[in-house]
């Protein structure tokens, strides 16, 4: 067993590779270089990957079917940005709150709508599935 992952060796030819044979000089890196260049363009060329999911069924006169597709979670990074402004504006209505004047009030009732706003937003930009419902009437 070998004490590498499959990535790791491969990071490591790549790097060879181009280290080696591109900036070095070496022939037989340099040739390496050229193969993974070629089999990378061939991959984009000929699309390799996960091919689409096809299903066939007969249907009834009258029969609906419905295609659902969920969209792709969202990242780290935009959950943490969702969370960070959700923070930001319940810190805001927070701290206007405090003072009871009449002119704080005021800006404590913009700070509402606003974090409402916010919330709104976000709650627009959470995961929901996109359903496509046909029927065949002949």
């Amino acid at each position: 067993m070998l004490p590498f992952s499959k990535k790791a060796l491969k990071y490591q030819m790549r790097r060879n590779a181009t280290t080696k044979g591109l900036f070095g000089g070496n022939k037989l890196w340099l040739a390496v270089f050229v193969l993974q260049r070629l089999g990378g363009f061939k991959n984009k060329l000929t699309k390799g990957g996960e091919m689409p999911v096809e299903i066939s069924e007969d249907m009834k006169q009258g029969g609906v079917f419905a295609i659902i597709h969920n969209p792709p979670p969202p990242t780290k990074k935009q959950l943490k940005k969702e969370k960070k402004a959700l923070a930001k504006a319940d810190k805001r209505a927070s701290v206007v709150e405090v003072k009871p004047s009449k002119r704080s009030s005021k800006k404590a009732a913009k700070a509402a709508k606003k974090a409402a706003k916010r919330t709104k937003k976000v709650e627009k930009r959470l995961v929901k599935p996109t359903v496509v419902e046909i029927g065949l009437d002949r």
